[in-house]
């Protein structure tokens, strides 16, 4: 089964991280729109199987693709 999804993430705190006190952040991560597009699966009543692709829009350039592939087995 086919799906669609359109998310907007607010981050209140800016993505950061800091080592040997250096540190550095992700800028235009305050607000982001994500498309996402997938199917989902029952091949055998114990087997499902899924998976997407999502794609990220920030400010200040910021993108994001990712995808997902999974599966479940019920014994």
């Amino acid at each position: 089964q086919p799906f669609v999804e359109a998310n907007w993430i607010h981050n209140t705190q800016p993505a950061s991280v800091k080592m040997d006190d250096v540190s550095s952040d992700m800028r235009g991560t305050k607000n982001i729109g994500e498309l996402k597009v997938g199917i989902e699966g029952q091949i055998t009543p114990r087997l499902n199987v899924w998976g997407n692709v999502a794609q990220q829009v920030g400010d200040q350039g910021y993108s994001n693709t990712q995808g997902l592939l999974g599966v479940k087995y019920s014994f």
